[in-house]
């Protein structure tokens, strides 16, 4: 399914000596869009925190978007109800060159007068046509994870959205194992002995229709088990909430883990690695460092 739109840039929109207009565009909550004949990926998930920048001549010009119903992103609701926004922005003058997107800027908490960290993230757009923008002094981020908060965590691809929705009565089986190694990278379950020693609140609503809560279930359990200790982690299960809602990462249940174990980080820092521990890993490519580790 399509959707089309159209829109227009005015003479008098063009800078001094130029014969284009730059303009910020993107659409939320697709996977690909087409300006003129341009594909473009989409904000998939709404985070509005990625941008294309365009040089458009004057006139009128064509945004076609394409419409997929994504259960992760609407859930599994029938009929489907699918939704999503477009946004296109003119340039200024003065935003041209490196521009900063200052609602992607993330800094440590503050945690009785301390930092959780010692670093922060500044996304960076380059709004030139055609040049490069060189960034120097940047630092590398801590290894080290200090604290976990997975929100509607799933287990794995194939339990995600259920494969086996599909009939597999033809499938020969050794052509399914091919098939299923391809994605069993993205086997969460399988790492969950990664994830020993570090203190983590698992967060989901018991409505779920998207990712239910089994799948958060079934991960708290297994770290449990992996640490030999039933109460290692905690599971957080909100009564009558869906896949997302307003506060799950900000209410008082997080926020009290969150001033805990940062505070407990930041005290021992020399401690923050357990003695003893197991990586697992399918592909080192798409696997981040544990303990300096990688």
């Amino acid at each position: 399914m399509w959707a089309r739109g159209y829109f227009e840039l005015l003479d008098s929109d063009l800078r001094d000596e130029s014969d284009s207009i730059p303009v910020l565009v993107q659409c939320q909550n697709v996977g690909d869009f087409y300006v003129d004949d341009r594909r473009l990926f989409g904000d998939v998930y709404g985070y509005k925190n990625s941008w294309h920048v365009l040089y458009l001549h004057p006139g009128m010009h064509v945004i076609n978007v394409r419409l997929v119903n994504e259960i992760r992103i609407f859930g599994g609701k029938i009929p489907p109800d699918i939704r999503f926004q477009c946004f296109i922005k003119k340039l200024e003058l003065q935003q041209i060159g490196a521009m900063v997107l200052d609602h992607t800027i993330i800094v440590p908490d503050l945690v009785d007068g301390f930092l959780a960290g010692k670093f922060a993230s500044v996304a960076i757009l380059n709004t030139q046509e055609k040049s490069w923008i060189t960034v120097s002094n940047v630092n590398v981020i801590n290894s080290n994870v200090n604290v976990s908060t997975p929100a509607a965590a799933y287990t794995k691809i194939q339990s995600y959205v259920p494969y086996y929705w599909n009939s597999e009565s033809h499938l020969d089986p050794i052509l399914k194992g091919i098939l299923e190694s391809s994605i069993a990278e993205y086997n969460n379950d399988l790492y969950t002995t990664n994830l020993v020693g570090i203190p983590i609140l698992a967060r989901v609503g018991s409505d779920d229709d998207n990712v239910p809560p089994l799948h958060s279930r079934m991960l708290v359990r297994l770290v449990n088990e992996h640490s030999g200790n039933p109460q290692a982690i905690k599971l957080s299960e909100i009564p009558g909430k869906g896949h997302w809602f307003d506060k799950v990462m900000s209410d008082d249940v997080m926020q009290e883990f969150l001033d805990e174990h940062l505070k407990i980080n930041h005290l021992n820092q020399s401690d923050s690695c357990p003695k003893e521990f197991i990586i697992i890993l399918l592909n080192p490519a798409s696997f981040g460092s544990k303990c300096g580790i990688q």
